[in-house]
């Protein structure tokens, strides 16, 4: 919180409806001395996600998970944090650095997930996010591809989008898998757009078997850019 400067507030609202609603926030009470409960105990981020990084500050190593899940991210190689999307990111050198949620092994088997994500790169064929095995179905892969496209791939089956992300400014991409009677159906999204939706007859079973990693792949992919606001649900 900057005193004499611009902060940054997270809002959780029950409903916002039409395109006249006002959210009202007082601050500036000195009778209030404790913080609420809901600053500490994750519930803001209560609603289906897994975990939410926002990489606002590193303490030695670690990166707060803002669920109530404590799904924190080790850094490893040497990320720093500097100026993100909103408040800090994290940039990785894309030689050794990678950031793995010890011990959370991510959405396996078939269940629904969404993956989403502010970042900022020009490089190609970079990992965003990734767990599971690497074995026919078994393995999860989120990541733009040679020509900069997004790009999630299962071992046996992958889907592209047709529009370049990596521009080198920061854009919002986020990929969302459901299963459906014929397979699965996967849509991705850049900037808040849905740009693809597609479906295949290979089912995802994601393994329980890597940590989540971000920044990294089975393959080694380590992404050379910053990222910011990621949250897996």
């Amino acid at each position: 919180w900057d005193t004499s400067g611009e902060s940054r507030v997270w809002v959780r609202a029950g409903a916002i409806e039409g395109n006249a609603s006002v959210i009202t926030a007082a601050w500036g009470d000195s009778t209030k001395t404790t913080a609420p409960n809901y600053v500490f105990n994750g519930s803001t981020w209560s609603n289906g996600y897994q975990a939410a990084w926002h990489f606002q500050n590193m303490s030695g190593t670690t990166l707060i998970d803002s669920t109530a899940n404590n799904r924190h991210l080790t850094a490893e190689g040497g990320p720093s944090t500097a100026t993100g999307q909103v408040g800090n990111g994290i940039v990785l050198d894309g030689s050794n650095d990678q950031l793995e949620a010890i011990g959370y092994k991510g959405v396996t088997g078939s269940i629904a997930r969404t993956m989403e994500l502010w970042v900022k790169t020009s490089a190609t064929d970079d990992s965003f996010m990734s767990w599971g095995q690497d074995a026919t179905r078994k393995k999860w892969i989120f990541r733009n591809d040679g020509s900069g496209y997004l790009r999630t791939e299962i071992n046996g089956g992958s889907r592209n989008t047709s529009g370049a992300m990596n521009n080198n400014t920061w854009r919002y991409v986020a990929c969302s898998y459901e299963p459906i009677t014929s397979g699965w159906s996967l849509k991705f999204y850049l900037d808040g757009n849905e740009v693809a939706s597609t479906g295949t007859s290979s089912f995802a079973n994601t393994g329980d078997y890597l940590d989540v990693r971000l920044g990294n792949d089975h393959s080694n992919r380590r992404l050379n850019g910053s990222m910011d606001e990621a949250r897996i649900s």
